[in-house]
């Protein structure tokens, strides 16, 4: 399921050039710890990394005050520390399209974060094609690059929330290209030939401890 909206209108490729004009980070410069924007009409949008942000927050409060054992979730970016009464901390990956938020996978986290960004959460449809909330920085128009969703598992959540949607970005060659230089867990849902398919990070396979799920 997915937050779906209809629209009677999509920006112009003239719209799309103007706007392009004020993206990108060489629009900002920093200087005496003071953030500047250099063009106008330049926003700064921080909600790629809000969640992981917060469950950072909450887990250092938590550690600050001796809690050892603990899970911390917003909106899917989970931090955990310890372990449950009755054993390890087990999160799983939420299957795409499925009504009843059925995992796709799951797997053990111990003393450390994940996050997912995904293109079926959010989306617009227009004249019957489907339109990712995520937006290419680089053409202006929203990613089309058949990954579904892309789940980084790291120390911090805020990274594990940049990361994940800088690398749905990227495309699945070449996050995979770039989990595996960095040996970085990552584990990407996609469609090629419509059918869903999944593949992971070398380093992500020894986090699929649970039902014998094969990445």
């Amino acid at each position: 399921m997915g937050i779906l909206q209809q629209t009677k209108k999509i920006p112009t490729e003239n719209e799309i050039k103007k706007t392009m004009q004020s993206v990108g980070i060489q629009r900002l410069i920093v200087k005496n710890n003071i953030l500047i924007k250099n063009t106008d009409n330049v926003r700064i949008n921080l909600s790629s990394l809000a969640k992981g942000y917060a469950v950072d927050l909450i887990s250092n409060y938590l550690n600050q005050n001796n809690i050892t054992n603990y899970l911390v979730e917003i909106g899917g970016e989970i931090r955990t520390l310890g372990k449950k009464n009755n054993g390890s901390w087990i999160v799983g990956v939420v299957k795409p399209y499925s009504s009843k938020y059925q995992s796709q996978i799951n797997f053990k986290l111990n003393d450390l974060a994940i996050a997912t960004s995904g293109t079926y959460h959010n989306y617009i449809i227009y004249e019957g094609e489907h339109y990712s909330h995520l937006i290419d920085p680089i053409s202006g128009k929203p990613i089309n690059n058949n990954i579904i969703s892309m789940t980084v598992i790291t120390q911090s959540c805020l990274d594990a929330d940049g990361l994940a949607t800088a690398l749905e970005l990227t495309g699945v060659e070449k996050a995979l290209k770039i989990a595996d230089r960095k040996n970085l867990p990552v584990y990407i849902i996609y469609k090629r030939n419509n059918k869903i398919n999944t593949i992971a990070s070398k380093s992500f396979e020894k986090f699929v401890k649970i039902n014998g799920v094969k990445v």
